[in-house]
């Protein structure tokens, strides 16, 4: 009688190529066969891309407390190889704590790109105004993908840096401080006014002095202030009085 079974075999490929599959039967009397036809496969080694991303630095000044900065970052991923890759992204996957970019997650989901194509993805990204100055910040834009031979690659072309400048900023919290009447040749308090700091850095070394525009004509020698300056420093988000 003739006794079927279905058997299994595997084998992994050494080389990049195509290979073709024979599949012979021999029995116990030492009959031979094979089949009529052939099974091939092609097996696909890793492939080669380039990765690109600007601007590499930039220097952001004038932030304040409720003023926010926001710059563009531009990537692309080239697939510059034979084979396709999978399932690419690119992504900001360090962004300095609370700096946002307009792109769900900080990911651009790229799919699959064959040989000769890219993927491009521009990132809006904001800088909150609370963001301390005189320092640099870093972040790396990088793009992952399947190789075609099956492993997980990474590609990245160095670092954004961005210098965040200091930008101590005060401001008068009263919109004006009014006197009735003052009579001639006598002196009176005009009272007290409050001191806002809202820069992104401490404001330090503050002097007061008098400013007239098209609707106040006060001579400078009428008004002093006591005392004439501040000395100390104001954090950013600090309040005087």
């Amino acid at each position: 009688p003739l006794n079927l079974q279905n058997k299994n075999a595997s084998y992994i490929p050494t080389q990049v190529g195509t290979y073709n599959v024979t599949m012979y039967v021999n029995d116990s009397a030492g009959n031979v066969n094979s089949t009529s036809y052939q099974l091939n496969f092609t097996t696909n080694g890793s492939t080669t891309t380039s990765f690109a991303k600007s601007p590499s630095s930039l220097t952001v000044s004038n932030l304040t407390l409720t003023n926010s900065y926001i710059f563009t970052v531009q990537t692309n991923l080239t697939n510059t190889g034979a084979n396709t890759i999978w399932l690419a992204n690119i992504s900001l996957p360090s962004l300095p704590t609370g700096w946002l970019s307009n792109v769900s997650l900080n990911t651009t989901m790229c799919n699959n790109i064959t040989p000769g194509n890219m993927c491009n993805s521009i990132f809006l990204v904001t800088i909150p105004g609370t963001t301390s100055g005189g320092q640099a910040y870093t972040f790396t834009p990088t793009a992952t993908y399947i190789d075609a031979n099956n492993s997980l690659a990474t590609r990245t072309s160095g670092a954004v840096s961005v210098t965040v400048n200091n930008n101590p900023l005060t401001e008068l919290v009263e919109a004006n401080i009014t006197r009735s009447s003052v009579t001639h040749g006598t002196q009176e308090s005009g009272g007290a006014f409050t001191i806002n700091s809202t820069g992104n850095s401490a404001a330090s070394s503050i002097v007061y002095n008098i400013t007239n525009n098209s609707l106040t004509t006060i001579p400078t020698s009428w008004i002093s202030f006591s005392p004439s300056s501040y000395g100390g420093t104001i954090s950013s988000g600090e309040t005087i009085s």
